[in-house]
């Protein structure tokens, strides 16, 4: 049954895809930098399932994200651009697909001719035990183990051109904003200057409290925009007297952890009567803790 995508440029076909990425929000949810390495929009997205219908379509056959490699961006003969896309986990044969845009939607479609994975099991090589897939490559292949197959490029580009149909012409689409990101924009262009502040004052803030096995910690964010405070902002603020600090995992941060024995729940209330909000993502819960009273 043929795909049906419309003719137009590489340029136009990346461009609609970093507009996609932008509209959905890419840079906050999947870490894209640069709205115009499309390479790494579609190798973020895919890993991340940025990408639901095309998802949807290439796992037909069962494979890991853990690679994806953008193996060239190309128009086929009839004037449907695509990108070839690798992907598989470290223990698997790569699969390779086409990205591409059918006029509304992304999509993806996984060439049979000259792709190598698992026809019996409909998953990529090396997700069955050793003896299955040799089995399936002699079957298919011709050859008695798996390992040393790979795709074959021109058979796959070949079988898409089969399958993808033109249908109509297109320049560049766009989207709507993202409301979410435009508000998060808003909230930063706004933000308080913390940097004229000698001190940051609790009603400024909010902490997000979570427990521990022996206790609880928390971390600082602006109450404006929910944006973590670094560490040279929470050098400012007067944090009571029964929290220990420590340097964060997440970077340039610092994390509290309370008293042992003393629950989230604990901290959640000596915060607040220093005058801090508390974020409504804290887990207010204690684990084989007890509570004392100080």
């Amino acid at each position: 049954m043929p795909r049906y995508a419309p003719a137009m440029s590489v340029e136009d076909f990346k461009a609609t895809i970093s507009a996609f990425a932008e509209s959905k929000d890419f840079e906050n949810e999947y870490d894209v930098e640069d709205y115009d390495d499309v390479e790494n929009i579609i190798a973020g997205g895919m890993m991340n399932h940025g990408f639901p219908t095309v998802h949807e379509d290439v796992q037909k056959i069962r494979f890991d994200y853990e690679n994806v490699e953008i193996e060239k961006f190309m128009t086929l003969s009839n004037g449907v651009p695509i990108a070839l896309v690798s992907a598989g986990g470290d223990w698997e044969v790569p699969l390779l697909f086409a990205f591409y845009f059918d006029g509304k939607k992304f999509r993806g479609y996984v060439p049979s001719d000259g792709n190598v994975y698992n026809r019996t099991l409909k998953q990529a090589y090396g997700n069955a035990d050793e003896d299955e897939d040799d089995a399936d490559a002699l079957k298919h292949h011709g050859v008695d183990s798996y390992g040393v197959l790979e795709p074959d490029f021109a058979k796959c580009i070949a079988d898409i051109e089969k399958r993808l149909e033109v249908r109509g012409t297109s320049g560049a689409v766009t989207f709507g904003k993202n409301a979410a990101a435009e508000h998060r924009k808003h909230l930063a262009a706004t933000e308080p200057d913390l940097k004229v502040l000698d001190v940051i004052p609790p009603d400024m803030l909010m902490v997000t409290v979570m427990p521990a096995a022996d206790g609880s910690y928390f971390e600082l964010k602006l109450r404006h925009s929910g944006r973590e405070l670094t560490r040279a902002e929470a050098d400012k603020v007067a944090i009571p007297k029964y929290f220990r600090r420590e340097d964060g995992y997440g970077g340039d941060n610092y994390t509290w952890y309370g008293p042992r024995g003393m629950g989230s729940r604990w901290s959640a209330k000596v915060l607040e009567q220093a005058g801090f909000a508390i974020d409504p993502n804290s887990y207010l819960q204690d684990y084989q803790v007890r509570i004392i009273r100080m």
